[in-house]
């Protein structure tokens, strides 16, 4: 009979004081992409970004954007960011929350350029096909 007593208090017990709530799954960022072929822009440019983020318990993402020059045009996953008129590399980030305490982010560099394109890649030798190296290219008279 007691051990049935105790058997009894045990289970009211734990329904009691156990939560029904399953723990919170933490945001987890798939990625941010710059949705442009390249990772330059010049004064007054508009740059569309992407910030991709998954959460597993499906709640509800906010999303942050934020760099330490330039305007945003922001639409919760997307963002238009308007470069700045001051040459230099800038940080964009996308901070995402759940509003259940769990968060995560990333960032992108982009580089505004006043001027002529900025040029990245290789060249190969036209005739052996062999990477050429210490090329100097030289467009409009800038170089």
């Amino acid at each position: 009979m007691k051990q049935t007593l105790l058997i009894i208090q045990l289970i009211v017990f734990f329904f009691l004081f156990s939560s029904c709530e399953s723990p919170n799954v933490p945001v987890n960022l798939i990625s941010l992409s710059l949705k442009s072929e390249k990772n330059f822009a010049r004064p007054g440019d508009n740059v569309k970004l992407f910030c991709e983020a998954e959460d597993l318990d499906n709640d509800e993402i906010t999303y942050v954007w934020s760099a330490p020059g330039g305007n945003f045009l922001v639409a919760n996953d997307t963002a238009i960011w308007v470069a700045p008129d001051s040459v230099g590399s800038y940080h964009i980030s996308c901070m995402v929350t759940d509003g259940n305490g769990t968060s995560d982010g990333s960032f992108i560099k982009i580089y505004v350029v006043k001027g002529g394109e900025l040029v990245e890649g290789f060249v190969k030798n036209a005739v052996s096909g062999l990477l050429e190296r210490e090329i100097k290219i030289s467009l409009n008279g800038l170089t």
